[in-house]
């Protein structure tokens, strides 16, 4: 028998261990106590099986009704089951003749609980000291293998009744479901055939996940409870196209996040919803202005104030206003920024909405920091801050200090600006906005490299590098990379710099981010320009200011122009070029007096 075993298993312990399972079932072992005997004539009688398989499947054969039965209904709950899920199976199966439904003196419970406790002595199962779920008996297989193998033995039928039955069990049980749960309670209502509950499972699942910027499984979570979603859903599958596209765009995934909201799109105007068709219309817009395409920008987001207005949206046109002011502020048209902005703010203050009101001040602080006119976004920065507190908005808070923070930088008071920052990240990390986190992270990081706190900044930049990718946010990977370039070029890290200025750019590309790219091809420039002025690196550096030129002036961003012009310049005063350096320091200057202000970076958001 021994040799026989060891030939047909190969030495595989688990094979080994179905083996004597299967002759303690068949009674060719005998226990007694502690000791064990082999019956050596039945051994001789034993056909032994050839594969893992086949043990598993003789071991169930030996099986009792009543305990394959136990297990058939407890493997469709999966590795983990419930003594009381299985009852209900049960009463589900053999309601009582005179329908007398008591719970009092429930013999069905504890004959359940006999079948178990033989199957935990025979080795299927082990009873778990705590519960998953409260006022419940938790078991689990001790095997996967024999679990799906009984699975498979199941009446699809009956498999699909459990399924359906089992979900509906856990609902009464769950109360503040996570995400993990509600993926389980989604996979058994899908195994059941309700595709609609699996759907509303998936979702929720993926909004916790969005809430707390777990975007990969935010995505996964959407995708698949919209793909489980018919057409004459068409009111879930807007709500959840737009969270969907929201996390992407989250991402940097812009092109997906465009497909997504064409999507919510069409859903609206299937079902002639004028203002989800203009909430979709105006993330369009705004994903269109991350990408620098602001001609196609506004014509979504015109789109967008026209279907608020159809639909009397006042809060949906106030948002539009803004989102056009934002698309001219990145073209250096001021005075028009600023006029859509404070005609949002007027419609905010009409409607009573202090939030709202909060996001509009801060809108028109950007625009006065950018054009250089700093007391003036001082001025709205604080009032918006305190609109914040008063309401309890802690998000809007961090919002208003990043803000601060900026314009105080803007001013190259970086002591002050790191202050605000480190406040705000403060928040950022009490309420758990991850990704407000990681922006400040960035923020501290630069102002670290201003105060010449090098080591600093790096420790800041790499744990906005780790956050980033924990959020599954390339987008803010693009921000770390270049902030490290500028960390690594003053550390004297050249091979460094130019490798995360590469990293930068290679990314921003491949996103789609026009404006990102052109800013890393001019922190590339910069990178290579550090090595000298050598043929080779002359070459290369100009190819890559040149290339950002050309990206900043094809998507008509003015200020992020007249910043490589400048750059630019001082490269060729280094290269004694004086001429050219001139040439390209007027063209700075002529776009800066253009713009009246200096060249200032607004707040990250």
């Amino acid at each position: 028998l021994l040799e026989s075993a060891l030939e047909m298993t190969g030495g595989n312990p688990f094979f080994m261990e179905e083996l004597v399972r299967l002759l303690l079932d068949n009674g060719t072992i005998q226990v007694e106590g502690d000791h064990w005997t082999l019956d050596a004539e039945r051994a001789l009688e034993v056909e032994l099986p050839m594969t893992v398989e086949e043990a598993v499947s003789a071991r169930i054969a030996a099986l009792s009704s009543a305990e394959r039965d136990v297990l058939e209904k407890a493997s469709t709950l999966g590795s983990v089951f419930w003594l009381e899920a299985l009852v209900c199976f049960t009463r589900l199966e053999q309601e009582v003749a005179e329908k007398s439904h008591i719970w009092m003196a429930d013999v069905l419970q504890q004959t359940i609980k006999e079948v178990l406790d033989g199957l935990i002595e025979r080795d299927y199962l082990l009873r778990m000291p705590d519960s998953s779920i409260p006022d419940s008996s938790e078991y689990v297989f001790k095997h996967n293998m024999e679990r799906e193998l009984i699975t498979r033995l199941v009446n699809p039928t009956r498999l699909r009744q459990y399924h359906l039955f089992a979900a509906q069990w856990l609902e009464t049980k769950l109360r503040d479901r996570s995400e993990a749960q509600l993926e389980y309670l989604g996979q058994h209502y899908e195994a059941g055939g309700n595709r609609r509950r699996a759907a509303f499972c998936f979702v929720h699942a993926g909004d916790k996940a969005r809430s707390r910027y777990a975007n990969e499984q935010a995505v996964s979570f959407y995708r698949h409870g919209i793909g489980l979603l018919e057409l004459d859903d068409g009111l879930s599958k807007i709500e959840a196209l737009h969270n969907l596209g929201d996390v992407l765009t989250r991402q940097g995934k812009h092109g997906e996040a465009l497909e997504q909201f064409a999507e919510m799109l069409r859903y609206a105007w299937l079902l002639d919803h004028k203002a989800k068709g203009g909430a979709a219309h105006r993330r369009i817009g705004r994903n269109f202005t991350a990408i620098g395409e602001y001609d196609q920008a506004l014509k979504h987001l015109e789109n967008a104030r026209r279907l608020f207005e159809r639909a009397a949206d006042a809060r949906g046109v106030a948002a539009t206003l803004d989102d056009v002011g934002k698309v001219a502020m990145l073209r250096g048209e001021y005075e028009h920024a600023l006029d859509c902005h404070r005609r949002a703010l007027a419609i905010k203050k009409e409607i009573g909405d202090p939030r709202a009101i909060a996001v509009s001040l801060n809108n028109i602080g950007t625009v006065h920091q950018s054009s250089g006119s700093f007391q003036a976004a001082l001025d709205c920065f604080v009032e918006a801050l305190e609109l914040r507190k008063r309401v309890g908005d802690r998000l809007g808070v961090v919002d208003s200090l990043n803000n601060l923070g900026s314009a105080h930088r803007a001013q190259s008071d970086y002591q002050e600006a790191f202050r605000l920052w480190n406040e705000a990240h403060g928040i950022a990390r009490e309420i758990g906005d991850r990704l407000h986190e990681a922006y400040l992270l960035i923020n501290l990081g630069e102002a670290q490299l201003q105060l010449g706190k090098l080591r600093e900044a790096e420790k800041h930049l790499g744990e906005a590098t780790r956050l980033a990718a924990d959020l599954g946010d390339r987008r803010l990977s693009v921000d770390c990379a270049r902030a490290l370039c500028e960390v690594r070029l003053a550390m004297g890290d050249l091979e460094g710099a130019e490798r995360e200025a590469q990293l930068a750019h290679d990314l921003a590309a491949k996103l789609g981010l026009r404006p990102e790219q052109g800013t890393a091809l001019r922190a590339l420039a910069e990178a290579v320009a550090a090595h000298g002025t050598d043929e080779e690196h002359k070459a290369r550096a100009i190819d890559c200011y040149r290339k950002a030129i050309e990206i900043f002036t094809e998507i008509g961003n003015d200020l992020e122009l007249a910043r490589t012009f400048a750059s630019f310049a001082d490269y060729h005063d280094r290269c004694g070029q004086w001429e050219d350096a001139d040439h390209f320091r007027s063209s700075a200057d002529e776009i800066f007096n253009r713009l009246k202000g200096a060249p200032v970076v607004p707040a990250r958001r």
